[in-house]
């Protein structure tokens, strides 16, 4: 059957060849469109693709990038952590090493602690032996105080008794030597014409302090001294005027340079000037080294005295008992300290006086503003305060003429007097108050003080202490530490009297306000 099929068809290709062809070319035509048309199709699919994988190839770059980005921050974080581990080893290492250190004192400490409470354990028991053994003591010491307070009590009335007598002696002493001498009245007199006038304290700046007690060895010199230093502190300018001729005072501040001023530099070649002035006396005025200082705005200068001036003194008192000078020689320093240049120069002068009623004395009382009187706290000092004020109160007052007569009277010869303050001086204290006699003194001196002189009188309660340290006492002594204690009072004196005196010129502005 096949074979009858296979000629039937080469019979039919045979006898109908351009159907054949025709087949062929229908057939190749149709695959040729089927192709045509699958490839049509397909190719759309294959840029999409195409497509989508670029993208994705990009985006796949760009991830790449920041990881790489991340992987190089990773590894810069990766070498600072290394560093971080590395510096962290290192300190661990020293606190290790400064741990092992604490540990060893530590240990150390320990052990001195218990050493500590093992000695402390010791004194302990060697204190209770101590209280043990004080207590006895003090037994015994109150049977031995009980004792010896009676032998003083015998001891102080005997004294007491000695210085009564002491006192009598002393007394008798001075009236003579005030009877051999001279009275206070035989300076008052009319003064010569044509001398300087007192200039008052409200048209002047400068303030003169004079230092009176005509009983010696009470402090005078050495508050001067000292109370210069105290201004000199307070950036003050000081002129302080030596009118002893022992020279104390002049000792005292110049020290090694004393002895060798000139002659020609004292302040008895002042008193020697047909016409003295503040040019002579700022000529005369001595800067003492001690107080030489760059930084100090304060001055501290000294005029010096020595024994000429007791000749001195007798050579003016005789030409005033006789009337032949031509000049009043008592207000020699008031012709002096009162001119108007003092105030460029000094802002207080400080006039340490003699004991005694002597020229340079009635100079410095005729041309002070106030009066400040150093006194001891004795029955004898205390006197000698009383005494002062009744000299100053004489000296304030008119006298009687030699006629008798009232109109022949006598003008005061120092009517600005002014006391401005007592200060006590060797006080010996215990329990901070001035010893049994002393605090006796101190209690009725201000009622005393203000009988006599009619008005009250300022009393410093605290004055300056008795202290060895007054024994080697020199300027340079206001500045060593060990005598800071002695010093402190000197400041605090000063200070008291620049307030006392701040409040009298308050009070002396009132008055001469009031119609």
């Amino acid at each position: 059957m096949l074979v009858e099929i296979w000629r039937l068809l080469t019979e039919w290709v045979r006898n109908h060849p351009e159907a054949i062809a025709a087949f062929v070319v229908g057939t190749l035509v149709a695959e040729a469109i089927l192709i045509w048309l699958w490839w049509w199709f397909r190719s759309p699919r294959v840029d999409d693709t195409q497509l989508a994988l670029r993208l994705r190839l990009e985006q796949l770059e760009r991830e790449h990038q920041e990881l790489r980005a991340q992987a190089a921050d990773l590894r810069t974080e990766n070498r600072g952590l290394r560093e971080t581990e590395a510096r962290l080893r290192q300190e661990s290492a020293v606190l290790r090493e400064s741990l092992e250190a604490r540990s060893r004192e530590l240990a150390s400490i320990r052990e001195e602690l218990r050493q500590a409470l093992s000695e402390i354990q010791r004194w302990q028991s060697a204190c209770q032996r101590q209280q043990q053994n004080s207590s006895q003591l003090t037994d015994q010491l109150e049977q031995q105080r009980e004792r010896y307070e009676q032998i003083l009590e015998q001891y102080c009335s005997q004294l007491e008794r000695i210085k009564q007598e002491r006192d009598q002696l002393r007394q008798e002493l001075d009236a003579r030597i005030s009877i051999e001498e001279f009275d206070g009245r035989i300076w008052q007199s009319r003064p010569l014409p044509k001398q300087p006038a007192f200039v008052p304290a409200r048209k002047r700046k400068t303030r003169i302090l004079a230092f009176v007690n005509l009983k010696g060895g009470v402090g005078k010199t050495t508050l001067t001294a000292f109370l210069g230093a105290a201004l000199w502190e307070l950036k003050k300018r000081a002129l302080l005027l030596d009118l002893d001729f022992q020279g104390s005072l002049s000792s005292l501040c110049l020290g090694d340079q004393y002895p060798e001023i000139d002659d020609e530099l004292f302040i008895s070649q002042l008193f020697r000037q047909p016409a003295p002035s503040f040019a002579e006396l700022q000529r005369r005025a001595v800067p003492s080294p001690i107080f030489e200082s760059e930084n100090s705005q304060g001055i501290y200068h000294v005029v010096a005295a020595s024994d000429d001036l007791h000749q001195v003194e007798s050579m003016l008192l005789s030409r005033w008992l006789s009337r032949h000078l031509e000049i009043d020689v008592r207000q020699i320093l008031l012709q002096v300290l009162h001119e108007p240049q003092v105030e460029q120069f000094y802002d207080y002068v400080l006039l340490d006086c003699p004991p005694r009623l002597s020229t340079a004395c009635i100079n410095a009382l005729c041309c002070c503003d106030y009066v400040v009187i150093p006194t001891k706290l004795d029955r004898l000092s205390a006197n000698g305060v009383y005494h002062v004020l009744r000299t100053l109160q004489v000296l304030s007052q008119r006298a009687k003429s030699a006629s008798g007569s009232d109109e022949d009277e006598v003008p005061p010869l120092c009517p600005h007097l002014e006391v401005l303050a007592v200060v006590p001086t060797f006080v010996r204290r215990r329990s901070d108050k001035p010893i049994g006699i002393q605090q006796r003194i101190l209690e009725v001196l201000p009622t005393t003080c203000a009988e006599i002189w009619g008005k009250e009188v300022f009393v410093l309660t605290e004055g300056v202490p008795e202290s060895s340290q007054f024994a080697g006492a020199s300027m340079e002594t206001f500045f060593a530490p060990r005598y800071a204690n002695l010093s402190d009072y000197f400041r605090d004196i000063a200070n008291q009297l620049l307030g006392k005196m701040a409040e009298l010129e308050r009070a002396r502005r009132r008055t001469a306000t009031i119609p």
